[in-house]
């Protein structure tokens, strides 16, 4: 619509290369999206025929007669919307720069960005968590909150506002005016580097170094205030931005170092997916799908988080003709001018590129409209077509706009992520037939995609149907990585009797994810037939000690086979923990402290080892030895409330009053407000206080842990306390909440049968 308007105004400029190559990618887009004839799909992209022919007969129908080329039609069709939106903008804005000039381009970009700065800075100063005031943010927790979540696609776009917005405060006649877009600019600047994206704050200097590089080659009257202004403001920025990512170093390190994906890693499966489809690519907008059929890990990216990756990996060899004819393009326009208002379009242009070889914010629609409003500034074409002022052009506006709002009402409706949320809400409804129903009709729908096949062989699983097994089947074909398909199986299989083979499907599963796959094997085998678990477990590999760690760790401790696989991991991998851990839990005395002692030598920064070695002494009632280890592990590891708790009662078993109560003192301040550390505290503090002779005292610090936590294990000391200083009435109550809340058998038996005392 906005560009029917502007054409109706202003005329509509040709399309000069930027947009021949806009408009040649939609039409690939299209061409990908819509149905061709079966033999031609399978000459071009023989993946498509496959995925389609043997979805259909999975589902006991015909394998049609027209098939898309996209792997994922329906989202080449949202793709292609997002495109003609692209083309659109840039188009009218070409229009709009000739007519008005540049700066009204450039104002009216940066006052997009602006907006989105000062929406984000309003839900700051409101201190609300949700968007509006009515979305919660499901799929991420953003440090600001507003139209944009995601961080690093945010920082990109307040790259764009504050570089451009920096050149209107120098460009701007009125004092206000400069004032103002300096304004903006801070604060888009400042939002872009809160958002700790690494790539925002390296594309944000680079922005401006290259602003300051590029204007000075303009012939602007200007051109000296813009000097001196972006060299302080450069300054600022750099200061500002050491300043921030010191002050946030653990974030980042967290965000960036123990995050599941590695950018590089991410940008690699890209190209191997363009590599399997070099041709014409998986479809524009169908990368998920790509990824996980040349990969199906466990859990796939959407997008390969790298501009050239995603290109090549969708469009095939015109992806790389794509983006070399935009960047020669843009490169030749910013050499030719002496434009400072293309030298600002074009140092936010590079910087925002720059960064998207490791993000993918240009894949966002309402991001990508930004910019290609800014590539119009620098790639205008020159000549104009006039267009007649004829009220059928707006006609014929709202007709396209209405067909494309339906076309994308329809994708939105079909979209994967939407349906398989359903699928999976249905799932946990127990909603078996609708699940396997819509399933069906999604896999229709999206033939190449995982998730649906599994989904529907989840549900018939759930009934035990043997006809879940092709749906499975047809899963672990597309996602060969996955564990999923190989559990579902295996549930399957056992309901069938057929324990054997569910076992050879876990194994399977266990290859692929030990840590999902571990507490199937345990619950498969119980506790009667342990030694079949073995079947289970992978044959060689890294896979096999994480699967034998796992499953012994949830076989019964003093089970035979899970002994046995504990003596494989340590032959394995001497000096294992966890393994090392239950070995010592076997054994009894001395034996046990010697080998805590030498497994703590090994790792001395492991808390478990340090509990359960001053456990092993305190069962033998050692004291002082409990002593010196929790003293020990102070050292080591810090203060630990499960060594405080040792510590104390053994303090007060050995008669140390003072120091047991010091440890009491201690364990409550590292507890701080939590009412469940309160309540053990307290507990622990009975303890203490009964070890030392004083059950008063002790029961008044069971009251208060039942203050806080009337369950029935606090209720019952607090019974007995009760009983041991002879306040019967105390002990009463207790008996009368205990049947009240728990409704506890014998409590409620002793409630009747004894008349409540001082009102006989």
């Amino acid at each position: 619509m906005a560009f029917a308007v502007v054409a109706q105004t202003s005329g509509i400029t040709r399309p000069g290369p930027i947009g021949a190559l806009l408009l040649t990618g939609l039409g690939l887009t299209a061409l990908q999206a819509v149905p061709l004839p079966t033999p031609l799909v399978e000459w071009l992209q023989p993946h498509a025929v496959q995925h389609t022919t043997e979805s259909a007969r999975l589902l006991g129908s015909e394998p049609p007669a027209f098939v898309a080329l996209s792997l994922a039609p329906i989202a080449s069709w949202t793709a292609l919307l997002r495109g003609v939106a692209c083309a659109a903008v840039y188009a009218a804005s070409c229009s709009v720069a000739r007519r008005l000039g540049r700066r009204a381009v450039l104002e009216l970009t940066s006052a997009a960005v602006g907006v989105t700065a000062l929406v984000i800075g309003a839900h700051a100063a409101a201190g609300t968590e949700l968007v509006y005031g009515v979305y919660d943010p499901i799929y991420v927790q953003p440090r600001l909150v507003g139209p944009v979540l995601n961080g690093n696609h945010l920082s990109g776009l307040m790259v764009l506002g504050a570089v451009t917005s920096f050149w209107l405060s120098t460009t701007s006649e009125g004092r206000s005016q400069r004032v103002a877009w300096l304004g903006l600019c801070l604060l888009e600047a400042a939002f872009a580097l809160y958002t700790l994206s690494r790539g925002g704050a390296a594309a944000l200097g680079l922005a401006f170094f290259l602003l300051a590089g590029l204007s000075l080659r303009s012939r602007s009257r200007v051109r000296s205030r813009q000097r001196v202004a972006l060299t302080w403001t450069v300054a600022v920025l750099i200061i500002g931005g050491a300043v921030i990512v010191d002050w946030a170093s653990s974030d980042l390190r967290t965000q960036f170092e123990s995050g599941p994906y590695e950018k590089h890693e991410l940008a690699l499966e890209g190209v191997q997916v363009a590599l399997a489809h070099p041709l014409l690519g998986v479809g524009r907008g169908a990368y998920a799908v790509g990824v996980a059929e040349l990969h199906g890990g466990l859990r796939r990216a959407t997008h390969p988080e790298n501009i050239i990756a995603q290109h090549v990996a969708e469009w095939g060899i015109f992806g790389a003709v794509f983006l070399l004819g935009v960047a020669a393009e843009l490169i030749r326009r910013a050499l030719r001018t002496r434009s400072s208002a293309v030298a600002a379009a074009t140092a936010g242009l590079v910087a925002v590129s720059a960064q998207n070889l490791a993000d993918f914010s240009l894949e966002m629609t309402g991001i990508a409209i930004v910019v290609m409003a800014a590539l119009a500034i620098v790639t205008r074409p020159e000549e104009e077509i006039r267009v007649p002022r004829r009220p059928m052009v707006l006609v014929g506006a709202l007709a396209a706009s209405g067909l494309l709002g339906t076309a994308a009402w329809s994708s939105l409706f079909h979209d994967a992520t939407r349906t398989q949320l359903a699928l999976e809400m249905g799932l946990t409804r127990g909603d078996w037939q609708r699940v396997i129903d819509d399933a069906e009709d999604a896999i229709a729908r999206h033939p190449a995609e995982p998730a649906f096949p599994l989904l529907l062989g989840t549900a018939l699983a759930r009934r035990a149907d043997a006809s879940a097994l092709p749906a499975l089947n047809r899963a672990m074909v597309l996602a060969p990585r996955w564990p999923q398909p190989h559990i579902e199986a295996a549930r399957v299989l056992s309901a069938l009797g057929r324990t054997d083979q569910a076992l050879l499907e876990l194994r399977a599963g266990a290859e692929r994810d030990p840590e999902m796959t571990a507490p199937f094997v345990c619950a498969l085998v119980g506790s009667s037939d342990t030694q079949r678990a073995w079947r289970a477990i992978p044959e060689a590999g890294i896979t096999r000690s994480q699967t034998l760690n796992l499953v012994a760790g949830c076989l019964p401790e003093n089970d035979a086979v899970a002994a046995r696989m504990d003596d494989e991991i340590l032959r394995r991998h001497p000096g294992h923990v966890h393994a090392g851990l239950r070995r010592a839990a076997r054994l009894e005395g001395a034996a046990r402290t010697e080998a805590l002692e030498t497994l703590i030598g090994a790792h001395p920064e492991d808390e478990r080892a340090w509990r359960q070695l001053a456990r092993a002494h305190a069962d033998l009632n050692a004291f002082a030895a409990v002593v010196e280890v929790t003293e020990q592990a102070r050292d080591a590891i810090g203060p630990d409330g499960t060594l405080l708790a040792l510590e104390a009662r053994a303090l007060a078993a050995l008669g140390r009053e003072a120091a047991a109560r010091r440890a009491v003192d201690d364990l409550r301040g590292l507890g701080g407000i939590s009412a469940e550390r309160m309540t053990s505290t307290y507990l622990v503090e009975a303890d203490v206080e009964e070890m030392l002779g004083n059950p008063a005292r002790a029961l008044r610090a069971v009251e208060q842990a039942e203050r806080l936590d009337p369950s029935p294990q606090v209720l019952r000391r607090l019974i007995d306390l009760s009983r041991e200083v002879g306040d019967e009435r105390r002990g009463y109550a207790a008996r009368a909440k205990l049947c009240r809340l728990h409704d506890e058998e014998a409590a409620c038996r002793a409630v009747n049968a004894v008349a409540r005392p001082g009102h006989q």
